[in-house]
């Protein structure tokens, strides 16, 4: 096609979609058995130039099309509007997905069973289309919007200034549906089944192998076709339908998908971020943190927009810049349980799914900085800075919890993030002080270093550092277990740094020794001797520090190469790397997950046991650092 029409066609494919988690309204239907997933399809071109080519192409004429009569709930007086919002705009009942083109938006409404139009120079709903069942997505492109009852296994088409169009069946009932106009068809995901192509003028459903045991998600523009499943993001090209994985992503069990000039963005709802891979080298940007555990994306006005939230709440509309995915400008709070958003008309619209509404909202009237402080929000991160313990929350927002004058040092989150134990002072004058983060009060338990929470609450420490003993407390309770932790070896002190517990909470690693460290396992209830981890393909020499559980039969560690102090300093390292420990029937094996620069690393710094590894909902591994 010619640039003209190609422009066209992405001017008319501008829609939106995500996923939800359930609620009252979602448990009355039979697919609402897990989370709620729903997802995108691609906004392409600028606002401008979509303008331009709808007017070219199409008119809408208000008010035909319609098997009801509008919907004439009063809108709220402009005094209840907040000073970005544009109109709040009555739909019909449980709004769950909203998309943008032919110069409208359009709102599937899953308890009514109704797609909705506003038209953006009125702010009223102009056409009620009664497609029936539940439908809980709509994406616009290619002649048509085109609504998605993921229980019914059904896509319904509804053209342009025709009558509505067949329902087309697509996977299997009950399987989440995500529709994607773009690249000269219409792309549909049919959860934990296939990928499918619709001819938008035909209607005929090909299936197209992707190769993925798992599909989830679909965008399409750009002259191409991106579909993530499982772990894998895949380029499935428009003509051929060959599949050419292209990264690997996090696994999640709710995701979003959303492409913008270049590149493709990924929400992983379990962790509460969002990531951008350029589509042309593959490299991926650092996640940026949204919080919450469901993320819708759309594109637009210069931006990429993202809604998140927690289950069954409010939510926050946050602005990223595309190209350098820094946030823009002040989250802002958004109320009626925030489902979904697309771009349109110069403007940003947000379902409210529990309000039974729309929000347009003025990109240029949003807040560029906080006005007021904010409460500290959920704990996801504490770390120690100048002497002081500081809690990042799951908005990125840090918190100062500490300032007493003393060094504190080593903070270990709760399993529930309620509170933060740490050590205060140094040895032998240190102490374990458990913080409770809700009500800001402190308690000392003992006397000691390198304290760690475990996942079943208790705390594990170094007793005074010096005696080769770890100590087992639950707070509150007078349960205390001390674990002999020394080996055979000369007659000077045997410390103790890095605790860590295992997933299970059953055993312990550390740090051990009298000069130098070596790498032990123990008991977390003493019942069996420590042991030396020694990797049969770990270099002779190397020191393995900073432990950090992965999982059953698996531990993070920092290796170095090689330890050497002479003529009474250390020397520089050879090498460190990040590697990963596992635990097999023929002894720990080990391999390198990705080269350090060793410079970053002061001499000896890992050999006294100064380095740690730690987690940010999870571990990602950027730039080397």
């Amino acid at each position: 096609m010619n640039d003209f029409e190609r422009h066209l066609q992405d001017a008319l494919k501008d829609a939106t979609s995500d996923y939800r988690p359930g609620d009252p309204h979602e448990a009355k239907q039979r697919f609402m058995g897990r989370l709620r997933r729903r997802r995108i399809a691609l906004v392409g071109g600028s606002v401008a130039l979509a303008a331009a080519a709808v007017a070219v192409g199409v008119m809408v004429l208000p008010g035909e099309l319609t098997d009801r009569a509008a919907d004439t709930k009063p809108l709220p007086p402009a005094t209840q509007l907040e000073p970005h919002e544009l109109s709040v705009i009555p739909v019909g009942e449980a709004p769950s997905g909203i998309g943008y083109g032919n110069g409208m938006a359009w709102v599937a409404n899953t308890d009514d069973g109704t797609i909705q139009v506003i038209d953006p120079l009125t702010n009223s709903i102009v056409e009620t289309h009664g497609i029936g069942g539940s439908p809980d997505d709509v994406a616009v492109g290619l002649g048509a919007a085109w609504a998605s009852d993921s229980s019914a296994g059904v896509v319904t088409k509804l053209p342009f200034l025709e009558a509505d169009g067949p329902d087309i069946h697509v996977g299997e009932p009950g399987h989440h549906l995500d529709v994607a106009p773009g690249s000269g068809a219409v792309w549909v995901v049919s959860e934990d089944d296939s990928l499918y192509r619709i001819d938008p003028v035909t209607n005929e459903v090909r299936a197209v192998d992707t190769g993925l045991d798992r599909v989830s998600d679909v965008a399409a523009g750009q002259d191409t076709v991106i579909v993530l499943g499982g772990t894998s993001l895949t380029e499935v090209d428009p003509i051929s339908l060959e599949a050419t994985p292209i990264a690997t992503v996090e696994a999640s069990d709710n995701q979003d998908l959303q492409m913008s000039e270049g590149a493709v963005w990924v929400a992983n709802g379990d962790a509460g971020v969002v990531t951008r891979f350029d589509l042309e080298s593959g490299e991926r940007s650092d996640p940026v943190y949204l919080g919450g555990n469901f993320t819708a994306i759309a594109s637009g006005e210069g931006s990429m927009w993202m809604v998140s939230g927690d289950e069954g709440a409010d939510g926050r509309l946050t602005r990223i810049d595309p190209v350098t995915t820094n946030i823009v400008g002040a989250r802002v709070s958004l109320g009626g349980r925030p489902y979904d958003i697309t771009t349109g008309a110069g403007s940003i619209w947000v379902v409210n799914h529990s309000g039974n509404s729309v929000s347009r909202i003025d990109p240029n009237e949003l807040p560029e900085k906080d006005e007021t402080p904010r409460e500290m929000g959920r704990p996801l991160f504490a770390f120690s800075a100048d002497g002081d313990i500081f809690i990042e929350d799951v908005d990125g927002q840090l918190t100062q919890v500490t300032e007493s004058g003393a060094d504190e040092l080593f903070p270990s989150l709760s399993p529930d993030a309620n509170s933060v134990v740490f050590q205060r002072g140094e040895t032998p004058d240190g102490e374990i002080v458990l913080l409770n983060l809700l009500d800001g009060k402190s308690t000392t338990l003992g006397r000691g270093e390198w304290p760690s929470f475990g996942p079943d609450g208790r705390v594990a420490y170094s007793v005074d550092n010096q005696s080769g003993a770890i100590e087992i407390v639950r707070p509150g309770l007078d349960e205390t277990v001390r674990i002999s932790v020394n080996v055979d070896g000369p007659s000077a002190p045997f410390r103790v740094a890095s605790i860590t517990w295992d997933l299970t909470g059953e055993y312990l690693y550390y740090l051990g020794g009298w000069e130098g460290y070596g790498l032990f396992q123990v008991d977390a209830d003493g019942g069996a001797d420590p042991f030396e981890i020694h990797p049969g393909d770990s270099p002779l020499g190397a020191v393995l520090s900073a432990p950090f559980v992965r999982g059953r039969d698996s531990v993070n560690v920092l290796q170095a190469c090689c330890y050497l102090r002479k003529d009474g300093r250390d020397h520089p390292y050879e090498s460190v790397e990040l590697g990963l420990i596992r635990f097999t029937e023929g002894g720990p094996q080990y391999r390198m997950v990705e080269g350090l620069d060793a410079k970053r690393f002061p001499p000896g710094a890992i050999a006294i046991g100064q380095a740690s590894l730690a987690a940010i909902g999870h571990y990602e591994l950027a730039g080397g650092s």
